[in-house]
C-alpha cells in the first residue's frame, strides 16, 4: 500500500521492469493458501493451491488465478477484455493495489525471464542471494511487511489518511511539514482493542484470525473462544490470545494462555486470638488449624512446579508446595507460628503433563505456643502477620503471592470453632419430642413450653461448673445433632434447640451485657460474611436483638429467641426482647469463664408470622404471612450464632472462620443406600450462594470507545472524536475479579456425577467467565441453567457479577453403584471472594450410606414437607425452580425406597396427609349431610318440616363459603359434593315412602330427579366423570 503511495505521489518512483516470483508474487500467493487457517470464509477453499504447488504452475492454471483478481482501476474486465473476478473478498471494497495487479498479469501472461524471473529456491524462499537484510530497503520491508494494507477503517496500524493524504519525501518517508505527533495513528480506535474486537471476519484475517486451528490437532475454532467476546472483553483478555505461527507444512494456534502464571493466596481463618489458641494448646501441642491458608498456582505445567504425583507424601508435598513464611510488620519473624501444607487439589488429578492447570495447596497453621501474642510480659492487643507465599518455577522464573493475619490478645467474649470452623464447638444443636425429658426437665407439647424449656435450660447451665458440664453430652456430630424440619413425627411434635457458650478470660473487669443473637439461614449458605446491613441486621437501641436478615429485598436470614416471639401482626421486629440472652461475664483471673445462651429454634412451626418479602422491613404486617416452615429452603439449614459485645464489634465482612464472635452450624445431610437404584443413589440438598455485587464492563462502555471516523470526517472532528474517547478510556475501572465456589470433591468417588442448577443465572455465563478465568474449565453444560462439574479433587465455579439478589442453586450427586454401607463422603463448598482473596463462607455436605430399610420412612416425611413448603413458593421466585426440581428428585428417591409418591399429600407435619385436605373433606362432608337432611325434612307434610327444611337448607348453603375459605374447593367438587347429598337424601325420602308415611315424597323425589339430571349434565359438561371422560 505504501509503495503505491510512492509510485503515485513520489515522482521518480516506478514499477519494476522485472518482476521478481519471490518478492513480488510469491507474497500475495502466500496468503492466498494462509488465509485459509485463519478465515472461516476461506477455510475450506484453495486446498491444493500450497507453496510447492504455487511456484510449479502453468500458465494456464496462473491466468485462472489472475482472471479470479478484481482489476483495481474498476472498469470490472482484465487487461485482455475479459470479465474480472472478485478477489480479494475481504471487507469494503478492497482490491490488490495496481502495483501488485501489474505484478500478478505479469506472473499469468509475461514471459518468464524477460517479464518476471522464477527465482524460486524451495520453500520458504529465502532471500535473493544480492540481497543484503541489513540495508534501509530491507529493514523497512521487515517492519512493514506484517501490517495491513487494506480495509484501513481506520485500520490497525494506521488509517486512510496516511494512504491518501499525506506526502511523501521519498518512498516510505513522509514530508513532516504540517504533520504533528500523533497524526498518524489520531484516526485510531481508543482504546485499539474496541476496534480489534469489532472488525473479526474479513477484515484483516492475517491479523485478526476469525478461525483457526490448535496445535496438537482438531477441527478450526473461533479464535477468540470463550475469551474476548465482547469488546470489553478484549480490552481486558486480549493478551491471552493465541499466536498463529508455522509448525510443518501448517499454521497453528500457539501460546494461546487464558492465564498467566501466578500465585494466590487465599485465607479461610484469618484471625486468631489467644484465648482460641491457648484452648487448643490444651488439648495437645501444636495447636493445629486446618484449612486456613490455600495457595492458588494458576496456570503451570506440573514439570514448572516439581510435582510429580497426584497423591503426595508429606514429605512430597513440602517440595512441592509454595513456602510460606509468617513475619510482623517490622519484618521480625513470629517463631511460634507456621503454614504447613497438608493437602494438593487438582483439577485433573490425572495430571497430564503438558496441562495447564489449577493447582491449589492447602495449609494448616500450627501454634507451637501462645507467646507471640504477649510482648515484654504485655498483651499485644491487635497486630497484623504477613504471609508471603514463593515458589520457584524453574525457567519461569520465581512467583510469590500476599496475605496478612490478625492476632489479638484482648479480654473479649469468644467461642471456639474447633477442628471444623463450620462445625463449632461452641454451638451444639439438639431435638427433643414432647413429653420426653432432657437434661433434667420435661418439655410439654405447646410453643410456649418449648420457650419455659430453654429457658430453665439456659438457668441450670448457667448455675452449673464447668467441669463435667451437660453442655459437653450434646453431641456435636453432624449426623447426631440434625434437626427435624417436620412439625411432628408419628404424631408427637418436635421441637428444635440451639444452645450457644462463650468464653471470657477477665482478671478484674467483668463483661457486661454480652449478647448472643441467633440467625437462621434459610438453607445451607456459601455467604455468611458479616454485613449489619443484609444478613446480620439488628434493632438499633440499647437492648438489641436480632432482625430479620434481608438481601435484595427477601428473606434470607430468621432471628430465633429464648424470648417468645411477638405477634408480627400487631407489633414492628423492634420491641422484640431477648433477655434470656442477656448476661454479665465476671472475670476468674487466668481462668475461662463460660456463659450459656440459646433460643428455640422454631423453623418447623406453623404459625404465619412474616411475608416472603418483608415490607416495611420489620413490620408490623398483616396480609402474606408465611409460617417460619414455609420459609425454609432446605432440609437442613446453617445456624450463625454471633456474640454481641459493644466494645469489641465485628468488623464487616468477617465470617465465622476467621472471627471468634462469629460461630456456626452450616452443614446438610443427604443419605444414600445400598444396593439400590439410580434415584437412591442420587443426593441432592439446596443451598444459597452470596450475591456478587462488583458490576462487570458493559457492552455500551466499548460501543462508546471504538470511535471510527468516516470519509467526512475533517481532521479537526477526527481529533475532537479521539479526544472524547481518551476521556472516556480512563474512566474505565477494571472490576475484581467473580467470586468463585470452590467445591472440594474430599472423598467422594471420582466416577460420581456432579451437577450445579442454578435457574435464576445463564450457565453460558458462567462458562463465559470460565473460558476467560480458567486454563482448565471443569464445567459443561447440561441446559440454559445447569453445569456438570469435571471430576477432580476441586472444581471451580466462577459467579456472575452485578447482583444484589442471592442465588438459588441446588447441588446434586450421582454417586456409583460401589458404594458400600456405613462409608461416608464429605464434599465441602466453599465460595472465595474476587477481591480480597478470602472464604467468607463454606459448608459440608454430608452423604452417608445406610440400609435402605432405614431410610425409606424418613425420605416421605422429607418429601410430604417439602410438597408442604413448595406450596407457599410464588411462581416467579428464584426459589420456585430450585424446589421443582429437588422436590422432583426427592419423588424419585421415594418411589426408588418402594413407596408411591403420588398418595403423599403436602404436609407441615411429614405424615403425608394435608391438613387442608382433611379439613376439607369434613367441610364437604357436613355440606352434603346438610343436603341431604334438608330433602329428607322436606318430605313431610308439615309446616315444622317445611321451615326446618328450609332453615337446613339455608345452612347447607351457608356452609359453601366457610368450604372454600379453608380449603380449595373446585367446581367438580362442589358439584359431586351436591349430588351425593341430594342424591343420598332422595334414596331416604324414596325408602321412607315405602315403609312409612312420606306424603310429599312423590313431589320432592321429582324435583331432586330434575335437579340431579341437570348436576349430572353439567358434571359431563365440566368433565367431572372419569369413567364417562378420562380429561381431567
Amino acid at each position: 500500500m505504501l509503495f503505491q503511495a510512492a509510485v503515485d505521489r513520489v515522482p521518480g518512483t516506478v514499477v519494476p521492469a522485472v518482476s521478481s516470483y519471490t518478492r513480488d508474487i510469491w507474497p500475495l500467493v502466500e496468503r492466498v493458501f494462509e488465509h485459509a487457517r485463519v478465515s472461516a470464509s476461506a477455510d475450506g477453499f484453495h486446498a491444493d493451491f500450497h507453496a510447492a504447488g504455487a511456484a510449479s504452475m502453468n500458465q494456464t492454471r496462473r491466468r485462472a488465478v489472475f482472471d479470479r483478481l478484481t482489476n483495481p482501476d474498476g472498469s470490472g474486465t482484465t487487461p485482455d477484455g475479459g470479465p474480472d473476478g472478485n478477489m480479494p473478498t475481504l471487507a469494503g471494497t478492497v482490491r490488490v493495489t495496481p502495483v501488485q495487479y501489474t505484478h500478478m498479469h505479469r506472473w499469468a501472461y509475461g514471459t518468464e525471464g524477460a517479464d518476471w524471473t522464477d527465482d524460486w529456491p524451495g520453500a520458504p524462499p529465502p532471500l535473493p542471494p544480492d540481497i543484503d537484510p541489513t540495508q534501509p530497503e530491507e529493514l523497512t520491508r521487515a517492519a512493514l511487511q506484517v501490517c495491513v494494507g487494506a480495509a484501513m477503517f481506520p485500520g490497525i496500524e494506521a488509517s486512510w489518511l496516511l494512504r491518501d493524504d499525506y506526502a511523501f519525501a521519498e518512498p516510505f518517508r513522509l514530508d513532516t511539514a504540517g504533520l504533528g505527533a500523533g497524526d498518524i495513528t489520531k484516526q485510531m480506535a481508543v482504546p485499539w482493542q474496541a476496534d480489534f474486537s469489532a472488525c473479526s471476519g474479513s477484515w484483516w484475517p492475517a491479523a485478526r484470525p476469525g478461525r483457526v486451528y490448535p496445535e496438537g490437532g482438531g477441527g478450526s475454532v473461533g479464535w477468540t473462544r470463550d475469551i474476548a467476546e465482547s469488546g470489553l472483553d478484549m480490552v481486558e483478555h486480549w493478551y491471552k490470545l493465541g499466536f498463529i505461527t508455522e509448525q510443518g507444512p501448517s499454521l497453528v494456534e500457539t501460546e494461546r494462555q487464558v492465564v498467566c502464571r501466578t500465585l494466590n493466596l487465599v485465607t479461610d481463618r484469618s484471625h486468631f486470638s489467644q484465648d482460641e489458641v491457648a484452648a487448643v494448646l490444651a488439648t495437645g501441642t501444636p495447636a493445629v488449624f486446618k484449612d486456613s491458608v490455600y495457595v492458588i498456582a494458576e496456570g503451570f505445567t506440573p514439570a514448572e512446579l516439581s510435582v510429580t504425583t497426584a497423591t503426595p507424601t508429606q514429605a512430597q508435598l513440602e517440595v512441592f508446595s509454595p513456602a510460606i513464611t509468617i513475619r510482623r510488620a517490622d519484618d521480625t519473624p513470629v517463631p511460634s507460628m507456621t503454614a504447613r501444607p497438608h493437602a494438593l487439589l487438582l483439577q485433573d488429578d490425572s495430571l497430564p503433563a503438558t496441562l495447564r492447570q489449577r493447582f491449589t495447596f492447602v495449609y494448616q497453621i500450627e501454634f507451637t505456643n501462645a507467646n507471640d501474642f504477649v510482648d515484654g510480659g504485655g498483651p499485644l492487643e491487635s497486630q497484623v502477620v504477613n504471609l508471603n507465599a514463593t515458589k520457584s518455577a524453574g525457567a519461569a522464573g520465581t512467583f510469590v503471592a500476599f496475605g496478612f493475619m490478625h492476632l489479638t490478645n484482648q479480654p473479649n467474649p469468644y467461642m471456639l470453632d474447633g477442628p471444623t470452623h463450620w462445625l463449632s464447638t461452641d454451638v451444639r444443636v439438639f431435638q427433643i419430642p414432647e413429653g420426653e425429658t432432657r437434661f433434667g426437665l420435661t418439655i410439654g407439647g405447646t410453643g410456649a413450653a418449648a420457650t419455659s424449656f430453654i429457658q430453665d435450660v439456659l438457668s441450670d447451665f448457667n448455675a452449673l461448673d464447668s467441669a463435667g458440664h451437660p453442655f459437653d453430652a450434646i453431641s456435636s456430630d453432624q449426623q447426631d445433632s440434625r434437626l427435624e424440619l417436620s412439625r411432628s413425627v408419628n404424631g408427637q411434635r418436635v421441637f428444635n434447640f440451639a444452645i450457644a457458650r462463650v468464653r471470657y478470660i477477665g482478671n478484674l473487669l467483668s463483661a457486661d451485657n454480652v449478647r448472643v443473637f441467633f440467625r437462621l439461614f434459610t438453607t445451607a449458605a456459601t455467604g455468611l460474611n458479616f454485613s449489619e446491613t443484609t444478613s446480620y441486621r439488628r434493632s438499633d437501641v440499647d437492648g438489641p436483638v436480632a432482625l430479620l436478615g434481608l438481601q435484595g429485598g427477601r428473606i434470607v436470614t430468621i432471628p430465633c429467641y429464648g424470648d417468645a416471639r411477638i405477634d408480627t401482626t400487631a407489633d414492628a421486629l423492634g420491641v422484640q426482647t431477648d433477655t434470656t440472652n442477656v448476661r454479665t461475664l465476671a472475670p476468674a483471673g487466668p481462668n475461662e469463664r463460660h456463659g450459656y445462651f440459646g433460643c428455640w429454634l422454631d423453623l418447623n412451626q406453623t404459625t404465619a408470622r412474616f411475608p416472603l418479602d418483608p415490607t416495611p422491613p420489620d413490620g408490623p404486617w398483616t396480609t402474606n404471612l408465611l409460617s417460619i416452615q414455609e420459609l425454609i429452603r432446605g432440609m437442613h439449614q446453617c445456624l450463625v450464632a454471633e456474640a454481641h459485645f459493644q466494645p469489641d464489634p465485628i468488623a464487616p465482612g468477617a465470617s465465622p472462620a476467621s472471627n471468634d464472635n462469629l460461630s456456626q452450624r452450616n452443614l446438610a445431610i443427604s443419605e444414600s443406600d445400598n444396593p439400590g437404584s439410580a434415584a437412591t443413589h442420587t443426593v441432592q440438598h439446596t443451598f444459597e450462594i452470596k450475591a456478587s455485587y462488583r458490576s462487570p464492563r458493559t457492552d455500551a462502555i466499548a460501543f462508546s470507545l471504538r470511535q471510527v471516523a468516516t470519509v467526512s470526517d475533517d481532521v479537526n472532528t477526527v481529533r475532537e472524536r479521539s479526544n472524547a474517547a481518551l476521556v472516556a478510556q480512563h474512566q474505565i475501572r477494571l472490576p475484581a475479579g467473580p467470586d468463585e465456589l470452590m467445591i472440594r470433591w474430599n472423598n467422594l468417588p471420582r466416577d460420581s456425577e456432579m451437577t450445579l442448577y442454578m435457574p435464576d443465572v445463564d450457565v453460558d455465563e458462567v462458562l463465559r467467565y470460565a473460558g476467560q478465568n480458567y486454563q482448565v474449565p471443569r464445567l459443561e453444560r447440561v441446559d440454559p441453567h445447569t453445569l456438570k462439574c469435571l471430576p477432580g479433587d476441586v472444581t471451580y465455579v466462577p459467579l456472575p457479577m452485578g447482583r444484589t439478589r442471592n442465588i438459588a442453586a441446588l447441588l446434586t450427586i450421582a454417586l456409583p453403584d460401589g458404594v458400600r454401607q456405613k462409608q461416608v463422603f464429605s464434599p465441602t463448598v466453599h465460595q472465595l471472594s474476587g477481591r480480597p482473596r478470602v472464604v467468607i463462607g463454606a459448608f459440608e455436605l454430608t452423604i452417608p450410606i445406610a440400609n435402605r430399610a432405614a431410610l425409606g420412612a424418613a425420605e416421605v416425611r422429607k418429601l410430604s414437607v417439602l410438597r408442604h413448603i413448595a406450596r407457599a413458593i410464588p411462581s416467579d421466585d428464584q426459589w420456585r425452580g430450585v424446589f421443582d426440581r429437588y422436590v422432583g428428585q426427592i419423588r424419585d428417591r421415594v418411589r426408588g425406597f418402594g413407596d408411591d409418591p403420588d398418595v403423599i399429600e403436602p404436609s407441615p407435619d411429614g405424615d403425608g396427609v394435608d391438613p387442608e385436605t382433611r379439613r376439607g373433606t369434613r367441610l364437604q362432608w357436613l355440606y352434603s349431610l346438610l343436603l341431604t337432611a334438608a330433602v329428607i325434612v322436606f318430605g313431610f307434610d308439615s309446616t315444622f318440616a317445611t321451615v326446618a327444611g328450609g332453615l337446613t337448607l339455608l345452612a347447607a348453603v351457608a356452609a359453601v363459603p366457610v368450604w372454600r375459605s379453608r380449603t380449595h374447593v373446585s367446581r367438580c367438587l362442589w358439584l359431586i359434593a351436591t349430588i351425593a347429598g341430594i342424591g343420598l337424601g332422595a334414596a331416604v325420602v324414596a325408602l321412607l315412602s315405602i315403609v312409612g308415611p312420606a306424603p310429599r315424597a312423590p313431589t320432592v323425589l321429582t324435583i331432586a330427579a330434575l335437579v340431579l339430571g341437570m348436576l349430572l349434565t353439567l358434571g359431563v359438561r365440566w368433565r367431572c366423570f372419569r369413567p364417562f371422560n378420562t380429561a381431567t
